[in-house]
């Protein structure tokens, strides 16, 4: 064979090559145990020559291992339960359509096929491992890929999920999750809604246009790293973390080098749904940020609450481009900035709160001291006889001492009383306080009634004294 004839010849193999390469359902379909057909003429035994002509049919036949060939077309079947071990390759990914709900069991694996109407939604079954791939779930009425508590990893790959009524994605606790090169678009709720205990990889999605937050996570026991992506145009928040008392352990969160950009809330929130309260530094302990462009949000690059600038301001590796968003038009500095005015202040604020209790309290311990003082006065004036108190009496310029102290005394009590209200403390504190004046305020009271009292009684002495002073 000459070399002009052999170029030849081995230029028609790759054009062999090529034809092949650009029509991979040509070469695969040799390798699978049955095939399907909606437009065969007849329901044959699942062979490729005599395919069957009802998806379920395939099911029925199959065992654990086998793979299942799904041409292209439209299969209006009821809801389909994959309970074994297989695994469903359709021709095309827009050639094979589904009307129904897919509920997919252990080790199960759905490739190229779309489920397009409100019928349609994937749900994973109880720790069970399963794989979506280059699959479309759209205008479904509910969730469109749901996976029940339990453990178990579940992936989804290059599929699309998007113009839902409600979630587009919801992960119950305990699984472990691969969502990798997705589009989650214009759902009704979250474009992807993850519970408590949840670990894995959510990279390189698209993930816009959801009526509430591209991802919504409980950071309780969560192992998450969520990077490349881009969360934009979400009317929350891009990506919103919820701390829940019940779910209350740290996560392990890492998000790196996503655009998180023009959503309606923050690029990065966090939240006590239920009023939980978790300490301050909880969300910088559980969650990590890197890298990200973080741009445009209406309110905020990042919620306050999730008191991550000190994090970022110690990270020198953080790096994150935070700049103007809608409504604050801060970038990072400025953040940073005002928080620590914040801080100035309300460091101030809590200083002088202490200074004026402090005052309180020594307004009161000193009240204590002086009832102590005049309470023992009052006592040895109880205990003289009656004899004495005819012949000397009470010296008049004792009790007027007395009483000039005790009025000194209701002014300090007042003065409480006024530094109190410049403050706010606690309801409860606040109560405890006044009770404490009044008590003393009505010692005083007492005290003078006992003064008066006195004064009026009759001693030759202080009648002598008196006459001889006139």
């Amino acid at each position: 064979m000459d070399i002009k004839n052999l170029k030849k010849l081995t230029l028609l193999f790759l054009i062999v090559l090529f034809c092949i390469f650009l029509n991979p359902s040509s070469a695969l379909t040799a390798s699978y145990d049955y095939y399907v057909k909606s437009s065969a003429s007849k329901d044959g035994d699942g062979s490729k020559d005599d395919p069957f002509r009802f998806f379920s049919d395939a099911l029925e036949e199959a065992d654990n291992s086998d793979k299942i060939f799904i041409a292209n077309g439209f299969y209006d079947e009821e809801d389909i339960y994959i309970g074994k071990s297989i695994k469903i390759i359709g021709e095309s990914e827009n050639g094979v359509v589904f009307s129904g709900k897919i509920l997919m069991g252990n080790n199960s694996l759905l490739q190229n096929v779309s489920l397009k109407d409100a019928r349609s939604k994937i749900i994973i079954e109880k720790d069970a491992n399963a794989t979506i791939q280059n699959c479309t779930v759209q205008n479904f009425s509910g969730i469109g890929i749901e996976s029940m508590p339990g453990s178990g990893t579940l992936e989804i790959l290059n599929s699309k999920i998007k113009g839902g009524d409600n979630k587009g994605i919801y992960v119950q606790r305990g699984k472990n999750i691969k969502i990798i090169g997705s589009e989650i678009i214009g759902n009704e709720e979250e474009g992807i809604d993850i519970r408590s205990n949840v670990s894995g990889i959510i990279k390189n999605n698209l993930i816009t246009n959801n009526n509430e937050s591209g991802i919504e996570l409980i950071v309780g026991s969560a192992n998450l790293k969520i990077s490349d992506n881009k969360i934009n145009g979400n009317n929350a928040s891009g990506i919103a973390t919820q701390f829940y008392k019940e779910f209350s352990k740290r996560g392990s969160i890492y998000i790196e080098n996503n655009s998180l950009s023009e959503n309606g809330k923050y690029g990065v929130d966090c939240a006590n749904p239920h009023n939980g309260a978790p300490e301050i530094s909880y969300w910088r302990n559980s969650i990590e940020i890197n890298g990200n462009d973080i741009s445009l949000n209406e309110i905020k690059s990042i919620n306050d609450l999730c008191n991550f600038i000190d994090a970022v301001e110690e990270n020198e590796d953080a790096d994150n481009l935070i700049t103007e968003n809608k409504s604050v038009g801060n970038k990072l500095i400025m953040d940073m900035e005002e928080k620590e005015k914040i801080r100035i202040e309300e460091d101030k604020k809590r200083e002088e709160k202490e200074q004026k209790l402090n005052e309180i309290e020594n307004i009161i311990e000193n009240q204590i001291q002086e009832n102590y003082k005049t309470d023992s006065f009052i006592e040895k004036i109880n205990h003289q006889s009656k004899i004495i108190k005819f012949f000397i009496g009470t010296k008049k310029v004792k009790l007027e001492m007395l009483l000039e102290n005790i009025e000194k005394n209701e002014n300090r009590l007042r003065e409480a009383e006024q530094i109190l209200g410049m403050i706010q403390v606690e309801a409860e504190e606040e109560v405890s306080i006044l009770n404490t004046i009044k008590e003393n305020q009505e010692k005083l009271r007492q005290q003078k009634e006992f003064i008066a009292e006195e004064d009026k009684i009759f001693g030759i002495w202080k009648w002598l004294s008196g006459l001889f002073s006139d």
